[in-house]
């Protein structure tokens, strides 16, 4: 463990100028262990990779996933370099094993590079190699694709036939990440909602779900289908009360869940909620560029407005009472709140149950997006405009 910087600088450095004579295996190797030491070297790093894309003998889907790995947990992304080797995984996707395209998955969800034909190749795979997953790669490549906000129809399809074949025998764990998933992604198919209304009452009926993954589930039906979230957790309440084993960050995600499904919120959790201090959960989120921007141009037409207002639970970027109406008003980034990161893309879930759950509370809700802001010429009177459309609206 010789952690010296200069030393393995220089070592580094030697082998990244090396003439291509080092084996692969034996870069990945090195890599891994200069990761471990907490060493972290570009140049090495974008040494190994070349050596790999460029290699006469192409590198197995295994040897890249590695890779991809060892450079996420190194946190040094090179997009151009990332994208080769998308493109030489997805060349290969028929013989990568399960284990691989997971690693690189969770890889490039890590690094926060958006691989969208990685998804589609994995959804046109052959339904005899998908077969071959295990439940929990199917949760995993879900997660991934959710966390990055990549909702391709080929993929999400592929996956959903592999849960309703398999649902009967998917653990509760799973299960109620992947409807989470589903949701979060807003994706549904009418053979994947009658399998859940077939399944989900006889799994509560079994007292499999615990509290954490009936949030999970909740969330999901929220956006899935809010009748049958609501018929869901009135069977499980009425089986379960062990609240306080919950920990403050599943219990919050299970009060808006029930309160966007228009259900019954049990007077023992909404008295811990509401007892909650904001610190207790999470600290008050920092304003970014966008919502500084929104904010000087509120006070430019003499708004009056409240900033960071925390909602049980939620914060809210600004909340303005205009015409006798309580509006809550939400500065998305495309990027993180529209699916596929792009402008005018179907809003996500997480998105929806937060409406939903403030609609509640008797806030109107308007979501300004960047790509909106943007296109404002002038920012006063652009603005202005577009909130008293949606208050008329």
């Amino acid at each position: 463990r010789v952690e010296d910087p200069d030393v393995l600088e220089l070592f580094s450095h030697k082998v990244a100028q090396s003439d291509g004579s080092i084996e692969r295996e034996t870069m990945l190797v090195i890599a891994a262990d200069l990761t471990r030491l907490g060493y972290r070297s570009p140049e090495f790093l974008t040494a190994a990779c070349m050596r790999f894309l460029h290699d006469d003998a192409k590198p197995a889907p295994r040897e890249l996933a590695r890779l991809v790995r060892i450079c996420a947990f190194s946190e040094w992304r090179d997009p151009g370099i990332l994208r080769s080797i998308g493109r030489h995984i997805i060349r290969d996707l028929q013989t990568a094993d399960p284990a691989s395209l997971v690693v690189l998955g969770s890889s490039f969800r890590r690094l926060d590079f958006r691989s969208e034909d990685f998804y589609l190749g994995i959804g046109a795979l052959p339904k005899s190699q998908l077969d071959k997953f295990s439940s929990a790669s199917i949760k995993e490549l879900l997660g991934c694709a959710r966390d990055s906000n990549i909702r391709k129809d080929s993929f999400l399809g592929a996956m959903a036939l592999q849960v309703i074949e398999r649902i009967d025998y998917m653990p509760p764990e799973v299960l109620s990440r992947v409807v989470f998933s589903f949701g979060k992604l807003n994706w549904q198919s009418s053979e994947l909602l009658d399998a859940l209304r077939r399944e989900l009452p006889a799994r509560v009926k079994r007292n499999e779900f615990s509290m954490s993954e009936a949030a999970f589930i909740c969330t999901g039906l929220v956006v899935l289908d809010r009748t049958l979230g609501r018929a869901f957790w009135s069977q499980f309440s009425s089986n379960y009360h062990k609240y306080d084993e919950m920990n403050l960050r599943d219990m919050h995600q299970l009060y808006h869940a029930i309160v966007a499904l228009d259900g019954r919120v049990p007077a023992k959790m909404r008295k811990m909620v509401r007892a909650t201090t904001p610190g207790e959960l999470h600290g008050t989120p920092e304003m970014n560029s966008f919502e500084k921007s929104v904010e000087a141009v509120l006070k430019l037409l003499r708004i009056p407005y409240k900033v960071q207002v925390y909602e049980e639970g939620y914060y809210i970027d600004f909340v303005i009472e205009l015409n006798g109406k309580k509006i809550a008003l939400e500065c998305d980034g495309d990027r993180y709140h529209r699916a596929g990161g792009r402008a005018g893309g179907l809003q996500l879930g997480a998105g929806i149950v937060k409406d939903q759950f403030l609609a509640r509370r008797g806030y109107q809700v308007m979501r300004l997006s960047d790509s909106q802001w943007e296109a404002f010429a002038d920012k006063t009177i652009g603005l202005g405009n577009w909130l008293r459309r949606n208050i008329a609206a």
